[in-house]
């Protein structure tokens, strides 16, 4: 065979692998022409962009650059390279250190969920960038990869992230922790949720806790945790708000109290979520417990007051009792004395006269400051015009600074404001004051008064200066304890010893104070400060301050009187009070049933009534008198040795027409009946 017809056999018989060859090219080109139309179709169906850059960053290919195919532009052009933009974070945020795009594509290796901020034709939207690196013959040769809208999920993270930043915010002005408290059905617990207080609430971070709260129920106190944990168990059995006070037991703080309450709600998957906050009060605990062991210390001084008043009542009308018998017959003694009457006679009577004085002046202050320790002050503030009660006050203690041999200074500042005061408590501090002032001074000294304005124009102040010894400096502070009282040179002087204590705190209760201080040797200044009033001052109307006048004439007496006591001297002395006045005619029952008897055949004009009878106290007889016709419209004045202010005031307001109390002040006496009995004056 020739070499030409064995060329030609050799290539027939090549021919049927090479056109299979062929056959396996075209096939390979099809399935890989198939591949791309379905990678296209699966990029256009997932709203993704495929696209594919060479070595130098431009664009070669995109599977979307038929519009009419893919029903939307891709934001880049073929044969340009992808815009420089900022990378973003997913909510939007340029990331930290700040990087682009282009930066990005430079390095040269994979990446995945790259966002930046693009400019297509629907807008600006944020696109996500992944891409893998090309290679060919281990050549790099640019990127192939993907590019996704994911504006709704950026938008929607920066809305969750705002919440967040609101949530947080109010969380912080919360005084407790927010918190969300998970368990599983297999009894792991965590905390979802925590707000930056449970740094302070449990002393945990909250990221410490959102897998595993185990921690925070290992501070709950041992002697608590079973309680607490119990309270968990039937909450979550129920579905019932959790509610617990517990103490935990911190590594830094030590044992706090806290108090939380939080609602559940059961998931899906079988655990129960907590949405509640919990709350420090060991402050309001410990102020609460403060407040309880205040108020059991008030009520038991206030018992202790309440009792001591009731025993100074009691021991008041005890010694109030003989006391009356006392004064009253030596009133008698000195108001019916003859001109031919002995002088020892007249003495005794006097002296009798000033010792039960005495003894009364110390029952009243003890009554006073019993009363003020019980109930407090009871007066009402008003403005008034505090020059002209000095000048009142000093005007009348004139006589008895004259009878010491002392003579009294006044000195009045112009235009003084009207102070915040009470007439009555005034009145008493500023006799004290100067009393007080007059007996500690020596013969031939002076008293000196300033009334004037305070450093602070808000006071007022009434200073009362004496000359005489002087209080040692360790007397000043007891010097307004009650029963206080000083003696100069071994010589003890007059008094009760309550009357600063009592002025201190009358001054405490309008809302001022007494100050003092004082030189050994050279004398003392007691300084009243009152607060100044910005209303006009009211009138004090009577202003007589139990002045010691010379007896007027004696009123002519007329009419019948019917006195119901029990106690025979009281009544025997009554009698011979009355038998000075020819016109009025007594009569007296000793006990309740027997006044109302009498009160009805005898219609007299004025009945005196005793308020502690056998049979009935005074109110009684009161009420029964009032109820029946013919006794109702009969004058009534209660005689009482209970001299407390409320008791009277009570009496008045149950019907009495006037209230007097024992030892009888026969002056005061003699003018309440004139009042109601009087025919003008002998």
């Amino acid at each position: 065979m020739s070499e030409a017809l064995t060329g030609w056999v050799n290539a027939l018989g090549r021919l049927p692998a090479a056109l299979a060859d062929a056959l396996r090219r075209v096939g390979n080109r099809a399935a890989l022409s198939l591949q791309q139309q379905r990678l296209a179709d699966f990029a256009m169906a997932s709203g993704d962009w495929l696209w594919e850059t060479d070595e130098s960053g431009r664009l070669v290919w995109l599977s979307s650059a038929d519009q009419s195919r893919a029903g939307v532009s891709a934001p880049w052009v073929l044969g340009q390279t992808m815009d420089d933009e900022r990378i973003l974070d997913a909510a939007g945020e340029p990331v930290v250190p700040p990087q682009s795009l282009q930066q990005l594509l430079q390095r040269r290796g994979p990446f995945e969920r790259v966002i930046t901020l693009c400019d297509t034709p629907r807008g600006r939207l944020y696109v996500s960038h992944s891409a893998v690196c090309r290679y060919e013959s281990d050549r790099w040769c640019g990127y192939r990869g993907t590019a996704r809208n994911v504006s709704s999920a950026v938008l929607g993270q920066r809305e969750r992230q705002a919440a967040a930043s609101v949530l947080h915010k109010l969380a912080g002005q919360i005084p407790g922790l927010l918190f969300q408290f998970r368990m599983h059905a297999d009894g792991r617990i965590e905390l979802p949720y925590a707000s930056e207080r449970i740094r302070e609430i449990f002393e945990f971070d909250p990221e410490d806790v959102v897998r595993d709260a185990s921690g925070v129920i290992d501070r709950v106190h041992p002697e608590d945790t079973p309680r607490v944990l119990a309270a968990i168990a039937q909450s979550a059995s129920d579905m019932t708000v959790w509610q617990q006070t517990f103490r935990v037991v911190l590594p830094v703080r030590g044992e706090r109290m806290l108090s939380g309450r939080s609602k559940p709600e059961r998931l899906d998957d079988g655990s129960v979520l907590w949405h509640g906050v919990i709350t420090d009060v060991t402050q309001q605990m410990h102020e609460a417990q403060r407040v309880r062991a205040l108020a059991r210390e008030r009520d038991a001084a206030n018992r202790a007051a309440a009792l001591r008043s009731e025993i100074m009542s009691r021991v008041s009308h005890e010694l109030r009792t003989p006391l009356n018998a006392i004064l009253g017959f030596a009133q008698l003694i000195e108001r019916n004395r003859g001109d031919d009457a002995p002088a020892s006679a007249v003495t005794s009577a006097m002296q009798i006269q000033r010792a039960g004085k005495h003894l009364l002046s110390l029952i009243n202050d003890m009554l006073d400051l019993a009363s003020l320790e019980a109930k407090g002050f009871d007066g009402g503030l008003r403005p008034l015009r505090i020059a002209p009660l000095v000048e009142r006050c000093v005007a009348l203690m004139a006589p008895h600074a004259q009878l010491q041999q002392v003579s009294l200074s006044m000195v009045l500042a112009a235009s003084l404001p009207a102070v915040s005061a009470d007439l009555r408590a005034l009145k008493q501090v500023l006799f004290n004051l100067i009393g007080n002032a007059i007996k500690f001074s020596s013969a031939g000294s002076m008293v000196e008064i300033e009334v004037g304005m305070d450093d602070d124009p808000e006071w007022v102040i009434v200073a009362v200066l004496d000359h005489g010894p002087g209080i040692p400096a360790d007397r000043l502070p007891s010097l307004f304890q009650p029963f206080t009282r000083l003696i100069n040179k071994g010589v003890r002087k007059e008094g009760t010893g309550l009357g600063l204590a009592i002025s201190q705190r009358l001054a405490h209760a309008m809302g001022g104070r007494i100050d003092v201080g004082s030189q050994l040797g050279e004398g003392s200044v007691f300084t009243l400060r009152l607060r100044t009033s910005s209303e006009a001052a009211q009138p004090t109307g009577e202003t007589a301050f139990d002045e010691l006048d010379a007896a007027p004439t004696r009123p002519r007496l007329a009419g019948t009187v019917l006195y119901i006591e029990d106690e025979p001297i009281n009544a025997l002395l009554m009698q011979q009070f009355c038998a000075a006045f020819p016109g009025l005619h007594l009569t007296v029952a000793t006990s309740g049933g027997e006044g109302l008897r009498v009160a009805r055949e005898l219609a007299p004009d004025l009945v005196l009534l005793d308020m502690n009878l056998p049979d009935m106290d005074g109110h009684q007889v009161l009420q029964a008198l009032r109820a029946d016709a013919a006794t109702a419209g009969i004058a009534v004045v209660a005689l009482s040795a209970d001299a407390l202010e409320d008791h009277a005031r009570a009496a008045r307001d149950a019907g009495f027409d006037d209230y007097w109390t024992k030892p009888i002040d026969f002056a005061l006496v003699e003018q309440g009946l004139a009042d109601r009995l009087g025919r003008g004056r002998s």
